[in-house]
This record gives structure tokens, C-alpha cells and sequence, in this order.
């Protein structure tokens, strides 16, 4: 008898241990997940540049708010979310992307503002953003934050620099 009780106290003592253990492999892989879902969106947006004109440049322009707007694009059929960046699928919680353009020049390395000929601002990168607050897996860690009154405390972000030039 006394063997069964401390099997069932093992047992309890492992999972407890175990229970943050997989919660860690849980924000590692979905870090990777939105890791390359950032990437592939970025990649897609810079790809499918409509503007013909700039293409024979050596240095083709891109403009940003086709870029941004094929950024967000992409990154909701990735993940299957809906325009509030919520996951149909409920694999995750809402996502939330900032997107901030600049100019930096080549020579100094600096960030500058800069104009076209038109008074356009003209942006050769963008620094992409994207946090969301972590989904737990664990039945005994979903208990714990939600008797405690407390929510998930593992906010995941990532953060890409994309350049927005295409080096023929």
C-alpha cells in the first residue's frame, strides 16, 4: 500500500516538474513558428513588388505601403487569422504587428529623412515587429494562471529588419 502511495506522489511530483519544462518547449517552438512566418511574409512582400518601372534599376525601389499591405496579408494566410489578427483556429492569440519605415543612407549608416521628387517620403528599409501574448498548452498551467486571477505572463516578440531594395 504503501508503494501505490508513493507512486501516485511521483506521479504528481513529475508532472509538476514536467508541466513548465513543456511549457518552455512550447514558447521556443511557437518563437520559431512566428520566426519563420516573419520571414516568409517579409520575403513574399519584397517578391511580388508590382512596380515595373524601378526593375531595370540597378537598385530597385519598393514601395512601402504595398509592401506593408502584402506584409499583413501574408502573415494572416500563414497563420489563418482574421483581420484583427486573431487565429481562426485558436492556436493563438491575437497578434499584434508594427511596421516602422526610415531611410538610412548607405554611406553613414544613418537615419535620415528623405524625400523624392514628388515630396514622397522615400524609405530603403522598415523594421517589422510582431508580439502576442502566449497561449499555454498545459492543463496544469492554464489552472494555476486562472485560480491565481493572473494571465499569461510570456508575451513572445519578434523583430525583423527588412531592407526594401532589390539588388539586380
Amino acid at each position: 500500500m504503501k508503494f501505490i502511495a508513493y507512486m501516485f506522489l511521483g506521479v504528481f511530483f513529475i508532472s509538476v516538474i514536467l508541466s513548465p519544462a513543456v511549457e518552455l518547449l512550447g514558447i521556443f517552438t511557437d518563437k520559431m513558428r512566428i520566426d519563420a512566418a516573419l520571414t516568409a511574409a517579409s520575403s513574399a512582400a519584397v517578391l511580388t513588388n508590382d512596380d515595373y518601372n524601378y526593375t531595370r534599376d540597378v537598385e530597385s525601389a519598393i514601395i512601402y505601403d504595398d509592401f506593408e499591405h502584402r506584409f499583413r496579408e501574408s502573415f494572416r494566410d500563414i497563420f489563418d487569422l482574421d483581420l484583427s489578427y486573431a487565429s481562426r483556429d485558436g492556436r493563438f492569440n491575437r497578434f499584434h504587428i508594427k511596421i516602422t519605415p526610415q531611410y538610412r543612407d548607405r554611406e553613414d549608416n544613418q537615419v535620415k529623412d528623405k524625400k523624392d521628387s514628388a515630396g514622397r517620403y522615400v524609405y530603403n528599409e522598415c523594421t517589422i515587429r510582431v508580439s502576442t501574448e502566449y497561449k499555454l498548452k498545459t492543463g496544469l498551467m492554464k489552472n494555476y494562471y486562472e485560480k491565481t486571477g493572473k494571465y499569461s505572463p510570456f508575451i513572445i516578440t519578434r523583430t525583423k529588419r527588412q531592407t526594401l531594395t532589390i539588388t539586380n
